[in-house]
């Protein structure tokens, strides 16, 4: 089922990602998992996602 506020290849809605961004600027990536309960590696995903995005990570 399609949903306009989550990209459906990712099992995270855009709402999600952009708090986790937004913790980013103040926490460790260790820090937002232990705090949104959820992997390091998810939270490490979304980050280097945005990273790449704006060029700011190589592939």
């Amino acid at each position: 089922m399609k949903v306009p506020f989550a990209d459906e290849r990712k099992g995270y809605t855009r709402a999600f990602q952009r708090l986790v961004l937004e913790l980013s600027r103040y926490m460790t990536i260790r820090g937002i998992a232990h705090y949104l309960g959820v992997s390091w590696d998810l939270v490490k995903k979304i980050y280097k996602r945005s990273l790449q995005k704006h060029d700011r990570f190589p592939n």
